[in-house]
């Protein structure tokens, strides 16, 4: 195989990680990023608008981005039932409001932690959306229960000894 039938291959595979409720209308442009159409939205929560040169997506960008939760706009589709699952986070850049990329949502909700009882779900100023994106939410979980590690019975060797005890 030549080096540019290899190429060609490669380039195939490649694959963007994006929310799969923000594919209908939307426009590629940046790893990551695409221009959301707005006649199929509607904003419920309006974050502060992208003021830094550089784009959200880029790596450069992700000293700013990190734990900045107000710059996240909440959409949901006008379509839709009402049911908050479909929120849609996106970020105003440029007049337009994106998607915010995996990576992007890994850096700003760094600080969230799933503990015990944790419910993706809060209500800010009256409206009702999740705490963190779906797509991180499932990553996390998914992530927390690769290092939970199952325990055997608690104190299994005392068990027995008391058994032996109580025999005598």
């Amino acid at each position: 195989m030549g080096r540019k039938a290899r190429g060609l291959r490669r380039a195939g595979t490649v694959r963007k990680t994006v929310h799969n409720a923000a594919e209908a209308g939307a426009q590629d442009t940046a790893r990551g990023m695409r221009a959301l159409n707005m006649s199929l939205y509607r904003v419920l929560l309006q974050g502060q608008d992208w003021t830094c040169p550089l784009p959200p997506c880029s790596k450069e960008a992700m000293a700013q981005l990190e734990n900045n939760e107000s710059i996240v706009s909440w959409l949901a589709p006008m379509n839709g039932d009402g049911s908050f699952a479909k929120h849609i986070p996106a970020v105003r850049y440029e007049g337009k409001y994106w998607t915010v990329s995996l990576r992007m949502s890994k850096s700003i909700y760094r600080n969230v932690r799933l503990r015990q009882g944790f419910k993706n779900v809060q209500i800010v100023h009256g409206v009702q959306t999740l705490r963190i994106p779906q797509l991180l939410f499932n990553e996390k979980q998914r992530t927390q229960a690769r290092f939970k590690v199952r325990s055997r019975a608690p104190h299994a060797h005392t068990a027995r000894t008391k058994r032996c005890k109580s025999v005598r």
